[in-house]
């Protein structure tokens, strides 16, 4: 997600736009992997020492 620093250089309104959507759609898969993993007990962020 490198590109969010450098979403503002791009000349078209166009290429913003679908960073910016590629962008949000990745932070909510992250969301739901997160979730997901830790619904399942495979990660704790809150306890370290729980993780499997």
């Amino acid at each position: 997600m490198y590109f969010l620093k450098y979403s503002s250089e791009f000349a078209t309104p166009e290429v913003r736009n679908i960073l910016s959507t590629q962008s949000s759609k990745a932070v909510v898969l992250q969301e739901r992997l997160f979730n997901y993993m830790s619904n399942k007990g495979f990660y704790s962020a809150y306890d370290p020492a729980q993780q499997n």
